[in-house]
């Protein structure tokens, strides 16, 4: 009767240890995956954290060129101006120098003549 008691209690037994291990591992593992997701999230947002500093750093320097180009910008169409009053007044030296220049031409051509009506007097009194 003893064997039959514990053969009983051994077979009835042998499913509740068995769940009780099935639960006891089970809770494990869902623990391990909970940990194993935290560690998946503590290291995306790391990620992030030194993502959304170098995105700072970006815009930064983005704003510092942006102020340099403004700068640039306004340079440029000063420049600009100063170029062309200094356009209209080399274009206004020329239009005063031009008659000058005319002038000098045809005193410049009249005195070719007469250094070439020269040269044919002194070839001529060549002895």
């Amino acid at each position: 009767m003893m064997i039959e008691t514990i053969i009983i209690t051994a077979i009835s037994s042998l499913p509740i240890g068995s769940a009780i291990g099935w639960f006891f591992s089970q809770k494990k593992r869902n623990n391990d995956f909970i940990a194993d997701l935290q560690n998946s999230i503590d290291l995306l947002s790391d990620n992030y954290t030194k993502t959304l500093d170098g995105l700072v750093v970006v815009k930064k320097q983005n704003a510092d060129l942006l102020i340099i180009v403004s700068q640039l910008e306004s340079e440029l169409a000063k420049l600009r101006e100063e170029n062309n009053g200094l356009m209209l007044k080399m274009n206004e030296f020329i239009s005063q120098l031009e008659p000058e220049l005319a002038k000098l031409k045809e005193e410049n051509s009249a005195l070719i003549k007469k250094m070439n009506e020269l040269k044919k007097i002194l070839s001529v009194k060549k002895p």
